[in-house]
């Protein structure tokens, strides 16, 4: 069964004697593969300065998704050195943070998957199915690569393994978009790219940010969620199914086996920030429903929705955190 999430931004004015009647700001970038959308309402600013802040916002994502995947790339430059590599400081930060998160995942998630990736042909015209054995032999040693951090900003990559870093890079680059526009004093935003979000405050006095989520055609059922500041990822099957000549498979890679994760049909993760949501997103696609559960249950704010189905129907269901944000409607 094929589902589709379809995703509205909800931004409601509100009118109210007393409150702000400041109508949210639109902003669209194009960047490479993605497009940075904005939505934002000034607050005290003004609406002039709030637009030339949302302009900075997309430079400084445009800057970071740069260092990742521009020509200039700093992940080229350590796959290619792997010895004693300096690295912008942002950059060194960044992948402290990672060893930091892809622990925590209980080895569900790698940010040294580039090999397993190429053998499977992902960023190629025609994708296709390895040989078992060298996948596994490559998934083996991307999980025995390590990311030694050095003095001076410095990295090195011990082992065979690559990095890629896939949707972190959009969370990294919409956090530091964000925290451009919080110390430029913008009220509220949602920024959103290539299916990552983070927002704060809210569009009006009343409402909050709202992200609608469709179940399957079959169901008429929608699911609204109306979360806190934060970051959310949200990972569509339909969105990320790669024909591989005999078939359909997804592109979320098993860092256990290399073989692609058997995930839900639609997967929405909510933590503080962008960057840690995009990790904990792609963690507990490959880990499967009960395992999800368990583990997300032992973490303090992480938000999960998620729509499955099995050989009977389609289910959907959160996590305690996050059901305080959903509310169901049926037409």
């Amino acid at each position: 069964m094929t589902a589709r999430i379809i995703i509205v931004i909800i931004s409601v004015l509100s009118f109210l004697c007393g409150c702000s009647t400041d109508k949210p700001q639109s902003y669209k970038y194009n960047e490479a593969n993605y497009t940075l959308e904005i939505q934002a309402v000034a607050g005290d600013i003004g609406r002039k300065k709030c637009s030339s802040l949302m302009k900075d916002a997309a430079k400084v994502f445009s800057d970071r998704l740069d260092l990742i995947r521009g020509e200039n790339s700093v992940v080229d430059k350590l796959n290619s050195q792997r010895d004693s590599v300096e690295i912008p400081p942002e950059f060194y930060s960044l992948l402290s943070r990672i060893d930091t998160l892809s622990k925590s995942t209980g080895d569900t998630w790698s940010a040294c998957l580039g090999e397993v990736r190429k053998l499977w042909g992902f960023n190629s015209s025609k994708p296709s199915r390895p040989d078992p054995d060298i996948i596994s032999q490559q998934a083996r040693a991307a999980s025995l690569t390590e990311i030694v951090l050095l003095e001076g900003n410095r990295v090195s990559l011990l082992g065979e393994g690559s990095l890629y870093l896939r949707s972190v890079s959009i969370g990294w680059a919409l956090d530091a978009a964000a925290q451009v526009m919080i110390d430029g004093d913008v009220e509220a935003a949602m920024l959103e790219a290539g299916g990552v979000y983070r927002s704060w405050g809210s569009p009006s006095a009343k409402d909050k940010w709202i992200i609608t989520v469709k179940a399957p055609s079959s169901d008429s059922t929608e699911y609204k969620i109306s979360p806190d500041a934060g970051g959310m990822c949200l990972i569509n099957l339909s969105d990320i199914e790669v024909d591989i000549g005999d078939g359909k498979i997804n592109d979320i890679i098993d860092p256990l086996d290399g073989e692609p994760a058997e995930g839900m049909i639609n997967l929405i993760v909510w933590t503080p920030d962008a960057m840690q949501t995009c990790i904990f997103a792609e963690a507990t696609f490959v880990m499967g429903r009960g395992c999800m559960l368990n583990w997300i249950e032992g973490i303090d704010s992480v938000g999960v929705f998620f729509i499955w189905s099995d050989d009977i129907d389609t289910y959907a269901e959160s996590n305690t955190f996050m059901e305080k944000w959903i509310s169901i409607f049926v037409p």
